[in-house]
């Protein structure tokens, strides 16, 4: 894990501050728990937020499939919020399984001010009961290609189902 403020060509990016938690031996984790008897599955939500509403958040979301997600935040990637510019979040698996939702191993746009650029990575258990892990690595970029890494996080999601 590092932050550092972002050191950009930009002026305009210069007061940022990226931020993402987590180590490979201590990642940020969370578990979505569900029961057999009422759920077809249980889903956990890890997100990177850059839209109106919840500008500069790592999210989680842990719920019965078919019901309304509710998001909690995590912590700020970006500080302030309202940030400028663009950064590109790439999400890579260092343990366990992938996300059923979600795209791996690329650079995916965070473009301040539209809903448009939030990344989620979603995993799913469906019954019988039993669980379902995944912990990924998470990087920030200035560049699209990935070679200005300016923040490194890892992030365990777990979706359970109890009998």
């Amino acid at each position: 894990m590092f932050n550092r403020m972002a050191k950009l060509a930009s002026p305009y990016l210069a007061a940022e501050v990226v931020n993402l938690q987590g180590t490979i031996g201590t990642p940020i984790a969370r578990e979505a728990l569900g029961v057999s008897q009422t759920t077809n599955a249980t889903l956990g939500i890890f997100g990177v937020t850059s839209g109106t509403i919840t500008k500069g958040d790592v999210e989680w979301a842990g719920y019965p499939e078919g019901q309304q997600a509710s998001y909690t935040k995590l912590h700020d990637w970006v500080a302030p919020g309202d940030f400028e510019g663009v950064y590109y979040v790439r999400a890579t698996l260092v343990a366990g399984a992938n996300p059923d939702i979600g795209i791996m191993n690329s650079w995916l746009t965070l473009h301040n001010g539209t809903s448009y650029g939030n990344a989620f990575w979603t995993w799913q258990k469906a019954p019988p009961f039993g669980s379902r892990t995944g912990t990924v690595k998470l990087e920030i970029s200035t560049e699209s290609d990935g070679s200005n890494i300016i923040a490194t996080g890892y992030y365990k999601m777990t979706a359970t189902v109890e009998q």
